[in-house]
């Protein structure tokens, strides 16, 4: 058996994958218990920022907070605060919209898509807008209960 074969990595992309099987099944039914308790996550301004700036440095790999902040900043021309950073990606993560390894960090799938849908046009503020409009207006529940911390 190869070194590694149940490491963390396997595991835990097992566990999101059962994670998601249950809350699928949980809206199918129709079931509303502990057990099925979906949270709406309600995103924050700073949010569709955080978003834009992470798929802006990462597109498709994983990248470093320092890419990501010096992307907000081209984006807002603004740093952003700890409390946006930490609070975002936390919410941003618990949607699975972005991913975390080894202290970097990356769109999914699904982020790609949100943000590819919101086109090109009108400049970083106005993808910005669109995509802050996607997130709130979507029904985004939590599917991991992880924290982003600095």
């Amino acid at each position: 058996m190869a070194d590694g074969f149940f490491g963390p990595q396997l595991l835990g992309q097992v566990f999101d994958s059962l994670s998601r099987v249950k809350l699928g099944w949980c809206l199918a039914l129709g079931i509303q218990n502990k057990r099925c308790q979906m949270t709406k996550i309600n995103f924050q301004q700073s949010d569709a920022w955080m978003l834009l700036s992470v798929e802006w440095s990462a597109y498709n790999r994983y990248v470093s907070l320092r890419s990501i902040i010096s992307t907000a900043d081209y984006i807002n021309h603004s740093i952003p605060t700890e409390f946006e950073i930490e609070g975002g990606f936390t919410r941003l993560l618990q949607a699975g919209l972005i991913k975390v390894s080894k202290r970097r960090i990356g769109t999914t799938q699904k982020g790609l898509r949100l943000v590819d849908s919101c086109g090109k046009k009108g400049g970083p503020m106005k993808i910005w807008d669109r995509i802050e409009e996607k997130l709130k207006s979507g029904e985004y529940t939590k599917i991991k209960n992880k924290k982003f911390k600095l």
